[in-house]
């Protein structure tokens, strides 16, 4: 027997035998959050998820009230100053 029959045996078995084994099922959690310190604040869903009296007035003190009329928010802005 040659070197090529003998290497396509042991291909086709290392094949079948990958073929044959049992997968695991995908992990069903769901991805990790982003950590927040890296999360845009300003966004439409983060305000919707994370928006307290604190955080537009913080966002309204670096001068961003406009943006925030602009994303929807239709609460009372704190004075700026």
């Amino acid at each position: 027997m040659g070197f090529w029959p003998l290497a396509a045996l042991v291909f086709g078995g290392a094949l079948l035998a990958g073929l044959a084994t049992p997968r695991r099922a995908s992990s069903k959690h769901p991805a990790p959050p982003e950590p927040q310190g890296e999360e845009e604040l300003w966004t439409p869903d983060a305000l919707a998820r994370l928006g307290t009296p604190d955080t537009v007035a913080e966002l309204v003190a670096q001068g961003r009230a406009e943006e925030l009329r602009g994303l929807g928010y239709s609460g009372e802005l704190p004075p700026t100053g």
